[in-house]
């Protein structure tokens, strides 16, 4: 109904308010990405600080929560303040081109990195004993 619909759009409205700005995130990845090319660590630390800074040491169970709806069974929680999905689906509004360019960053700057990170055997420390 148009009641529902405009009900939707005000949680929207609401929501976009306290979020971080794309361009913000943005700044911050390449940034960080560029500074610490092998540092996938301190790229997920840079993200969890933007997405999370009302959570001084996030745990798991505070970032997702159980969902039924989804596939896997969790989703990120409310305390997001990025919200990247809504973001990138908003720019495709407006322009299907800025979609495709931040979904890019997201996958390029972020994914990969950490995927990398997760399928590379973990490095002995040198004691020097």
């Amino acid at each position: 109904s148009d009641k529902e619909r405009a009900g939707v759009r005000r949680c929207r409205e609401l929501l976009a308010e306290t979020r971080v700005p794309w361009e913000v995130f943005e700044r911050e990845v390449i940034q960080v990405a560029e500074a610490n090319p092998d540092d996938p660590e301190k790229l997920a630390t840079s993200f969890l600080k933007l997405a999370f800074p009302d959570l001084v040491n996030p745990k798991k169970s505070q970032l997702f929560i159980t969902d039924p709806q989804t596939k896997l069974g969790k989703r990120i929680c409310k305390f997001d303040r990025l919200r990247l999905y809504e973001q990138i689906e908003e720019a495709a509004a407006n322009d299907p081109e800025e979609r495709l360019r931040r979904g890019r960053l997201c996958g390029e700057k972020l994914l990969l990195p950490m995927m990398h990170a997760a399928s590379t055997p973990p490095q002995k420390k040198n004691t020097g004993l």
